[in-house]
């Protein structure tokens, strides 16, 4: 289930970059600053996962 839950942190968190990006493509900054925090949290979580694996 750890190592579930840590490939579906990792997929969201390309994701929110993914988006993070389009957002400076159309000069949305606080959509950008919003993903990269998501972003963050994301990695964060899965690496919390990754040691209780």
């Amino acid at each position: 289930m750890g190592i579930s839950n840590n490939s579906n942190h990792l997929r969201t968190a390309r994701l929110n970059i993914i988006q993070a990006g389009a957002a400076t493509c159309i000069g949305e900054m606080d959509e950008f600053k919003a993903n990269v925090v998501a972003t963050e949290k994301r990695i964060q979580q899965e690496q919390e996962g990754f040691k209780i694996y």
